[in-house]
C-alpha cells in the first residue's frame, strides 16, 4: 500500500471535484484512477497546481479553511471602547444624513428619533422623512513599536580598571578610554620675561603698588636692566626679581 504525498491527495481532490462536475460515476470496487477519462482529469488538476503562485504540497485544501500564514497578531485593547449615539434626518434634496445631537446615553438618542418621528413625520410636501439611530463607536488600540525600539539594550561595559588606578577610581584614570573626569589642563607658561614694574612717562612703580593699568606699560627685566626705584612706596626694584620662597 502507498502513502500519497499531500500534493497528489490535493489534485486527486480537484480531479474529483472535475469528475463530478462533468457528470461521471464509476461503478462500486472500480478504481478509478485507471480510467483514461479520470487520468485527463488529475492531468488538468495539475495543470491547475502548476499556476498556482507559491503552493505549498503539505498545506491540504480539503474542504476546510486555514488561517493565513502571514495572519497578523490581534489587536490589544488600551482602554474601553466609547460610544455615542444620534438621531440623523435624510435630507432627500442633498441626498444625505444630517446628523444630530450626540448623546452617550442610547436611551436619550432613542427618545430624541421618537420625538422627531412625531412632531414631523412629513416633510412640507408630504413626503415622509427618514429617521435612523447612529452609534459612534471610538476604540483605544496598542499600535506595535517599530522594530528600532524593540531592539534590547546592550549589556553595560566591563568597568576599566588597570596598574595606574586599580578599578578604584576609574572616572580619573587617564589610561580609561571612558573616563568622565577631564585630564588636567597643563599649566601655561607666561609669555616673554617677567614683568618687575609698571612706567608711565617719568615714572616707576612696583608691582606691589601698581598692578597693571592701561597707562602703565610693562617693564621687564629686559627693559628694566639696572632697576630702579618705586616713585610711591621707595622700594628697589631688582633688574632680575628674586626667587620665590618654596612653601612647605
Amino acid at each position: 500500500m502507498t502513502t500519497e504525498t499531500p500534493g497528489a491527495e490535493l489534485r486527486d481532490h480537484i480531479a474529483d471535484a472535475l469528475a463530478d462536475a462533468d457528470g461521471w460515476e464509476w461503478a462500486p470496487g472500480f478504481d478509478k484512477r485507471r480510467s483514461p477519462s479520470y487520468q485527463e482529469f488529475q492531468r488538468q488538476a495539475d495543470a491547475v497546481l502548476a499556476v498556482l503562485p507559491e503552493f505549498d504540497p503539505a498545506r491540504r485544501i480539503l474542504g476546510t479553511t486555514e488561517q493565513a500564514d502571514t495572519e497578523t497578531a490581534p489587536e490589544v485593547e488600551a482602554h474601553p471602547a466609547e460610544h455615542r449615539w444620534s438621531a440623523e434626518l435624510h435630507d432627500p434634496l442633498a441626498d444625505e444624513w444630517l446628523p444630530g445631537s450626540r448623546y452617550l446615553v442610547r436611551d436619550r438618542a432613542v427618545n430624541a428619533l421618537n420625538h422627531g418621528r412625531k412632531i414631523a413625520p412629513t416633510w412640507k410636501d408630504g413626503t415622509p422623512t427618514e429617521r435612523r439611530l447612529v452609534r459612534e463607536t471610538t476604540t483605544y488600540t496598542v499600535e506595535p513599536e517599530a522594530a528600532e525600539a524593540q531592539q534590547p539594550t546592550p549589556a553595560p561595559a566591563e568597568a576599566h580598571a588597570c596598574d595606574n588606578c586599580d578599578g578604584i577610581d576609574p572616572d580619573t584614570c587617564l589610561a580609561n578610554p571612558e573616563r568622565t573626569t577631564p585630564a588636567p589642563a597643563e599649566e601655561t607658561k607666561p609669555e616673554g620675561p617677567p614683568v618687575v614694574a609698571w612706567s608711565s612717562v617719568g615714572s616707576l612703580f612696583c608691582t606691589s603698588c601698581c598692578d597693571g593699568h592701561p597707562d602703565y606699560r610693562a617693564a621687564r627685566v629686559t627693559s628694566l636692566p639696572y632697576g630702579g626705584t618705586c616713585d610711591e612706596c621707595g622700594t628697589d626694584i631688582p633688574a632680575t626679581p628674586a626667587p620665590a620662597e618654596e612653601t612647605k
